[in-house]
């Protein structure tokens, strides 16, 4: 309980647990959470839309919500919104997030070496608009 105690201290360690609370909620893929947008996020009907675009296997679905993942969601959109998102195009992470995410996974770099590059991402205060490009 002190490590979750402490993520909640830490901006940077609150992002990573907002975002791995919706991958464990939802079976969800690293890729597939990083390219969400907000107009796939459905939480009145307790889903998301993984599009067929940003999906590994390129079928889409639509994964159910479990209470952790909602609460991951909810989180991650109040501070998608405090940073500007606002459009249903915009990205539920900014774009320096979701590079560096991937870069990190991508690679042979350890664990700290990841959580660095997601402690430096989260810090990020950029606009999350639609016209980023795709990563």
């Amino acid at each position: 309980m002190d490590i979750i105690n402490k993520a909640k201290e830490n901006d940077y360690w609150q992002l990573a647990m907002h975002c791995a609370a919706v991958a464990v909620g939802t079976g969800c893929r690293g890729g597939e959470i990083r390219n969400l947008q907000l107009k796939d996020i459905q939480l009145d009907e307790s889903k998301i839309v993984v599009r067929r675009e940003i999906a590994k296997n390129r079928t889409q679905r639509e994964p159910r919500l479990m209470a952790l993942a909602d609460w991951g969601l909810r989180n991650l959109l109040l501070r998608a919104q405090a940073l500007g998102a606002t459009e249903p195009e915009h990205f539920l992470l900014p774009l320096s997030f979701r590079t560096l995410i991937a870069s990190a996974t991508g690679s042979s770099l350890d664990l700290s070496a990841r959580l660095r590059f997601v402690a430096r991402a989260a810090s990020a205060q950029e606009p999350h608009n639609s016209l980023q490009g795709q990563v």
